[in-house]
């Protein structure tokens, strides 16, 4: 969904290049069953990254807020080896 809200928004601003760029990879991962690989190439969609970066203050600490007693309960599972399976 974030790929696709990313191609949508690229493509109402006029951002050819970024299109092609995001819209190649986002092509590559929608078709491949390997799906290991698609948070770590969201992390190369920079015009991803701008867009978040614009954002208004308030609805970054919101995000924060809602988010961020998730990543502590990850960072804790991970740490006591619960991701081992």
């Amino acid at each position: 969904m974030v790929a696709v809200a990313v191609l949508v928004w690229l493509l109402a601003t006029r951002r050819w290049s970024e299109f092609v760029y995001c819209g190649l990879q986002a092509g590559a991962l929608l078709t491949s069953a390997y799906y290991l690989s698609v948070p770590r190439s969201l992390l190369l969609w920079f015009p991803l990254w701008v867009l978040i970066a614009r954002l208004p203050v308030r609805w970054i600490i919101g995000y924060g807020l809602l988010l961020g007693p998730l990543m502590v309960l990850n960072a804790l599972r991970f740490l006591t080896g619960a991701w081992a399976g």
